[in-house]
């Protein structure tokens, strides 16, 4: 499986995605009115979040040339198509987990549900892969005795500063999950702790120049000419991730 790349030029570019929405949400927090006699149903968190891969899971399917290398040259023996999975785990000392900073603005619609958006910046602990997930979020508390439980999930979209063999940006889906505990300080202030799962997933295809390619042939004494219109990968990655976090929501 082709190996991801990652540049500068996207890193600089997430940066400044998350400067600007950062400064949205704290401009929109700073023009909420709130009511002296009502309770507080705007909210902001901050959250800080460790993650820790479980799994990843591989799929791949495309035509290749099946080649040896005999006496220096690569023999061409044909044109196959593939199709495959593989899956690694922790115990394999996969490494794209990471630290995360999760910002929220949340609104009570009443005292058991909320909803909200939000962002984030994750840096992969040895990958060196940044990820920027935009994302909506949910939380339904189901009893209203103190400290609250709730249970919680996000949904959105994740960007990423790697790029693709072919050159293309790798972004996808995420998904987080998982119950949590908030805990009162003071009359407005909390700080809450949660347990969840994290998934992410993305695909992209690998497109081989638009020239031709030369091998030898078995008896290495003739050529043949494969046009690289006839190759293509197309691969997707799933990662399987836990995650702990401690929030301040005020």
């Amino acid at each position: 499986m082709k190996k991801l790349k990652l540049t500068s030029n996207a890193s600089i570019f997430l940066a400044q995605r998350f400067i600007m929405t950062f400064m949205m949400f704290i401009t929109l927090l700073s023009t909420q009115a709130q009511t002296e006699n009502k309770p507080r149903r705007w909210h902001f968190e901050i959250d800080l979040r460790y993650q820790q891969e479980l799994c990843q899971h591989n799929w791949g399917k495309g035509r290749t040339p099946d080649l040896d290398f005999v006496d220096d040259h690569f023999v061409f023996k044909g044109i196959y198509d593939y199709e495959g999975t593989y899956t690694e785990s922790i115990f394999d000392k996969f490494e794209y987990g990471g630290n995360t900073i999760m910002l929220y603005e949340l609104y009570d619609l009443n005292k058991h549900m909320s909803i909200g958006a939000g962002l984030g910046v994750t840096h992969s602990f040895k990958q060196e892969m940044w990820q920027l997930p935009l994302f909506g979020t949910l939380r339904y508390k189901p009893w209203s005795t103190q400290p609250y439980t709730y249970l919680y999930t996000d949904l959105g979209w994740t960007l990423t500063n790697a790029e693709s063999p072919s050159g293309d940006g790798i972004s996808g889906p995420m998904f987080n999950l998982g119950i949590g505990k908030s805990f009162s300080i003071g009359k407005k202030n909390r700080l809450d702790l949660k347990i969840g799962y994290h998934l992410l997933h993305y695909k992209y295809e690998y497109r081989y120049d638009d020239i031709g390619y030369i091998f030898f042939e078995q008896d290495a004494l003739s050529q043949h000419n494969v046009n690289s219109s006839e190759l293509y990968q197309q691969l997707s990655t799933t990662l399987h991730n836990l995650q702990l976090s401690v929030g301040f929501v005020f």
